[in-house]
């Protein structure tokens, strides 16, 4: 597992806040949020790692949690987390620094917008520094280049760095004289194509789940289980026009389940789901997890359909780890998977969910989630507001992908027409050609990553996201 995953899960079995820990490992909240979210790494010899291990182990024997007691034990499975961790493409810092000679921009050029130091510039080019706003710093830079590019004509020289980096963006694309637009292509491709070896082991260990159908055992077992949405909330609550809140130890779970029971108590047939909340495969427990995975399902099989909208502005690990849980999901047909991008605050951060009777919402200032509230309400009024609010967030959403099933005779017929036109133009190539039991993995640059299942249903998945089809095409 990669650092962050390894530090939330010590967190989750803890069962501490974050002001808990870090008082207890001697480091800042700050400091503890952005190694949480995967947004630091502490290097391997550091003296975080032996504080981060003591922290844990002196809260883990205080509240009795055996599996997180032992101090050398926390160490050495955080440093495995460090493990693999290393850039397979260019770099942020190299990116930043390779485009900035191609244009002949200079330091200063960059310095001055930012309120930076030409010296600080400097380091990040070297590697030496990481910028605190990665994504402000990125359009700054961009915005530069493309001013530079447009002046000295050198469209061709970027588009020839941009595809020689293999970017989701296709070079016969680039063809704009549009600087806004030709600097958020540029800002894109400096952000947004890092790849490390954790990321394709996680990626191959997602298709070996589907190629082994773990869906199926996990959907099987789901189906067989006692009813989870029995307990979430009180009789009385559900029907009151009074806001229901939840807050405290455990409450983004509690208040999770209690939206799923107020839809399923409804017979909701259309629900709605986004967050940019810290996925919430980092603060539950597997088990809570499980029921949470569970409560869904069981609105499925009543004939709802779920549409999530996950936030991908957040570390690919984080991406993947939810949809470890949501695939199984995915699998039956009923679930529309949608993302959102560049819309997540440095700030807060918010949930909006929503069905015909009832809607959840939440707002928190990131690094202090534990801190912030959920409110459950059944009031047509509110209902009818955060539906509203749901239709603007979906009209800024994105396919994450698309899944056919050979007994759904229209859409197959859909993702034939379109794979035939795919094929058509010989671009596309397979990834680990024989390699998966039951799948055939195809690559087609710029577009799309088409995994062909060969179990009964047939399934056909067509992923999208620009980040996970990068992934997918540095495996060998």
């Amino acid at each position: 597992m990669a650092f962050a995953t390894v530090l939330n899960t010590f967190c989750a079995s803890l069962g501490c806040s974050n002001k808990e820990l870090a008082e207890s490992c001697g480091i800042s909240m700050s400091a503890l949020s952005r190694y949480r979210n995967g947004k630091r790494t502490p290097r391997a010899g550091s003296d975080v790692i032996n504080q981060l291990a003591g922290g844990i182990s002196k809260i883990a024997q205080e509240r009795g949690v055996a599996s997180a007691s032992s101090e050398v034990a926390v160490r050495d499975a955080l440093r495995n987390g460090l493990v693999n961790v290393q850039p397979l493409g260019p770099s942020f810092s190299a990116r930043v620094d390779s485009l900035m000679k191609l244009l002949g921009v200079k330091n200063a050029d960059v310095a001055v917008p930012l309120h930076l130091d030409s010296s600080y510039i400097s380091r990040i080019r070297r590697g030496e520094r990481t910028p605190n706003d990665k994504k402000r710093f990125a359009g700054v830079v961009a915005q530069v280049a493309a001013l530079r590019c447009m002046e000295r004509g050198m469209l061709d020289e970027v588009v020839s760095l941009v595809g020689a980096a293999e970017s989701q963006w296709k070079a016969d694309q680039l063809d704009i004289d549009n600087v806004g637009v030709l600097s958020e292509v540029i800002a894109r491709w400096l952000l947004g194509n890092q790849v490390v070896e954790s990321d394709i082991a996680a990626v191959d260990t997602l298709l070996r789940d589907i190629d082994n159908r773990y869906w199926q055992e996990v959907l099987d077992k789901s189906r067989n289980s006692k009813s989870v949405l029995s307990c979430a909330i009180k009789s009385g609550e559900r029907h009151s026009e009074r806001p229901v809140f939840f807050c405290g130890e455990n409450f983004m779970w509690r208040a999770e389940m209690a939206f799923l029971e107020g839809a399923s108590e409804c017979g909701a047939k259309n629900l709605f789901m986004s967050s940019d909340m810290p996925a919430l495969e980092t603060v539950m427990s597997p088990e809570n997890m499980a029921r949470y995975q569970q409560g869904v399902l069981e609105l499925i099989d009543k004939g709802c359909h779920v549409t999530v909208v996950h936030s991908t502005d957040r570390p690919l690990r984080e991406t993947l780890q939810s949809l470890q849980m949501w695939v199984p999901l995915y699998m039956t047909g009923k679930v529309t998977p949608l993302y959102l991008e560049g819309a997540t605050s440095r700030l807060f951060c918010h949930v909006n969910n929503v069905c015909e009777c009832c809607a959840m919402a939440s707002e928190a200032v990131r690094g202090h989630e534990e801190a912030g509230r959920y409110y459950l309400t059944f009031n047509p009024e509110d209902i009818e507001y955060y539906r509203s609010k749901m239709d603007f967030i979906l009209e800024q959403t994105s396919v994450l992908l698309e899944l056919y099933r050979n007994d759904d005779e229209e859409g197959m017929r859909k993702f034939e027409r379109e794979d035939a036109l795919r094929q058509a133009t010989g671009r596309g190539r397979e990834i680990r050609a024989g390699q998966y039991d039951n799948l055939r993995i195809m690559l087609y640059q710029g577009d799309c990553v088409v995994v062909y299942s060969n179990h009964p249903l047939q399934h056909r998945i067509v992923i999208r996201h620009p980040k996970l089809r990068y992934v997918v095409s540095h495996m060998a």
